[in-house]
């Protein structure tokens, strides 16, 4: 999973890349099984299974 970039200025959207699909997702959506909790300028903030993690644009999260 990786951010491939985040737009907006108040109402964020984050574009993430997982298993070789694009999302573009908001707050409280989910991708790849983790649920976006926080889209900030250069990162977003993902729970998954009771564990919180960010991703920086261009980051990527190993599966």
């Amino acid at each position: 999973m990786r951010v491939a970039g985040i737009m907006g200025a108040r109402d964020r959207v984050a574009i993430i890349e997982s298993e070789g699909r694009t999302y573009i997702v908001g707050v409280g959506e989910r991708v790849g099984g983790a649920t976006v909790v926080s889209i900030e300028s250069e990162k977003v903030v993902l729970k998954e299974n009771n564990v919180t993690f960010e991703l920086n644009i261009g980051g990527e999260q190993s599966s």
